[in-house]
């Protein structure tokens, strides 16, 4: 019965140590890294209530991709982003006027300076996804009007993003008028993005647990 017991203890004790640490195991715990990769959506509203022409920013920084991440952990650094997907939608309100929308949406790095569009370029946008008729029209989607090469381009800038965004932002930016000219144009709109983020993170953990020891 005492060897048992005895034996029961030092299993306790190794499972104790494999599966948590505190600052007392220090023999067999270490400050490690570890690589993780989580989706996590974002969105910006777009506010637009003007007779005039108009024209809002939205910036993206590190900080906000680390907040929408909620990681627990210390010495946080983005890796690497990528873009899964990306789709626009309106909320009109009552009081708006205009019938139609001359918009662009761009986006803009701050270490690149050259603007790619999200939109077709000067698109005249519906306030609203037209349902298809049968044998008569197919319809006419919100997301068909965005710009495909500009996507790819939006891609191409969120690769790199690890460094540009630890060292600056990126803006979308929207601009445009309501059409007939001079009408109140008053609506939300909304752009979501899917986002696939890879960071490193220092945890304390048991030994080889992580892929390497962080840095002091």
């Amino acid at each position: 019965m005492k060897l048992f017991f005895k034996s029961f203890l030092i299993l306790l004790g190794v499972l104790q140590i494999q599966g948590c640490c505190s600052e007392l195991d220090e023999t067999f715990c270490l400050n490690q890294v570890f690589t993780e990769t989580i989706n996590v959506p974002m969105s910006f509203t777009y506010q637009v209530n003007s007779s005039k022409p108009f024209i809002e920013a939205k910036k993206i920084t590190a900080a906000d991709v680390k907040n929408a991440l909620k990681v627990g952990g210390t010495d946080f650094k983005l890796k690497s982003v990528e873009l899964i997907s990306g789709a626009i939608k309106f909320s009109k309100d009552p009081t708006n006027a205009c019938r139609t929308l001359n918009v662009n949406l761009g986006v803009v790095a701050s270490s690149d300076g050259f603007e790619y569009a999200l939109l077709r370029e000067n698109q005249v946008l519906p306030l609203f996804d037209i349902p298809p008729i049968p044998y008569i029209t197919e319809g006419i989607k919100l997301n068909d009007y965005l710009n495909g090469k500009g996507v790819l381009e939006l891609k191409k800038i969120l690769k790199n993003y690890a460094t540009i965004i630890n060292d600056g932002t990126i803006s979308f930016i929207l601009r445009g008028e309501g059409l007939p000219s001079a009408s109140l144009v008053k609506f939300n709109l909304f752009f979501d993005l899917k986002l696939s983020v890879t960071y490193e993170v220092c945890r304390y953990a048991p030994m080889g647990k992580g892929d390497r020891v962080c840095e002091e």
